[in-house]
């Protein structure tokens, strides 16, 4: 922390900045600064995001684990990022790579040749605020776990199937919440324009993160039962499809009581989930009488529902 004196010249008021910071940021004579005034008082400087922005850049080196590097890279808020193989590249990693760009929105290939590829984000951060980003989330995911319910109600084994398909969407839909919110935190002014303050970040990375594994836990459950729907009536699955229901309107509640900060209701989410477990325990006891791989079957979409469950309660648990 420096403690610097206020100037005064011909009326006007000034300070000087600590020469490290302005070699750190890169700031010279006619550098634009973003002055925000904060709620307590206090008054943060930081250089143009808007108008000065350097585009942030990484090179990676290509191996098995690319993907994932690239998608880090991607969430940390990088806008170029450059694969580079000392061998030639070969077609089927060429495909890989445009396959890891379509899982990830507004990164696009913008040069590549034998062993070199170049990707760049284009995206205008400020366009996608947060709370838009995340209730697209959890729409999608809240569709998948109607589609669930129908696909049990109607035993359709192709709505069960596109319930595994519609899981890209929501990893696309979670990258890029994470990369705005990153964003936000390391470009003050950014939350400003997009009227987001810092401190619920934190917040909407973990409600993104449960919703996201809610997702999950849906195609696990929709994998399980899809080989089981066209068969005979079965008395599970119409509990499970009962329990899901009941689960669904708690998942509702849940999101409405975070993005509305209404504690009140995320108090009955919380009251709710010990009804809901207890019916969860008794259905538990009921196929302990399975034979040993009937019961390995339910007992793991049971264990799917109860995760679903508590990643609910976990999002009301947001609502300060």
């Amino acid at each position: 922390m420096e403690v610097r004196k206020v100037q005064e010249s011909a009326g006007t008021f000034f300070i000087s900045l600590p020469k490290p910071w302005i070699l750190r940021n890169n700031v010279t004579k006619g550098s634009t600064l973003v002055l925000l005034e904060r709620a307590d008082g206090s008054l943060n400087i930081t250089p143009g995001y808007r108008i000065e922005k350097n585009l942030e850049a990484a090179t990676l080196e290509f191996s098995p684990l690319i993907e994932r590097e690239i998608i880090s890279k991607y969430m940390l808020g990088f806008d170029l990022i450059t694969v580079s193989s000392r061998d030639r590249l070969k077609s089927e990693d060429l495909e890989h790579l445009k396959a890891v760009t379509r899982r990830l929105i507004g990164l696009e290939i913008v040069e590549e040749n034998s062993r070199t590829v170049k990707l760049q984000c284009l995206l205008e951060p400020t366009a996608f605020p947060p709370e838009r980003i995340l209730r697209r989330e959890y729409l999608l995911v809240a569709s998948m776990h109607r589609d669930l319910i129908l696909c049990l109600s109607e035993r359709d084994v192709h709505l069960a199937d596109a319930i595994v398909k519609r899981d890209d969407e929501v990893d696309r839909l979670y990258f890029l919440l994470v990369r705005i919110l990153r964003t936000i935190i390391r470009h003050p002014a950014m939350s400003e324009e997009l009227h987001f303050p810092p401190i619920d970040c934190l917040d909407y990375r973990l409600v993104a993160s449960f919703i996201e594994a809610i997702a999950d836990q849906l195609v696990g459950i929709a994998e399980q039962v899809s080989p089981r729907l066209p068969s005979a009536p079965d008395p599970f699955l119409d509990s499970l499809q009962d329990l899901l229901s009941e689960t669904f309107k708690l998942h509702e509640e849940a999101i409405h009581s975070f993005l509305s900060k209404e504690f009140k209701q995320a108090n009955k989410v919380r009251e709710r989930r010990q009804v809901l477990s207890e019916r969860l325990r008794s259905l538990e006891a009921k196929i302990a009488e399975l034979p040993l791989q009937e019961f390995l079957y339910a007992f793991t979409i049971l264990s799917s529902l109860a995760r679903i469950l508590d990643y609910v309660v976990d999002i009301a648990d947001m609502v300060p």
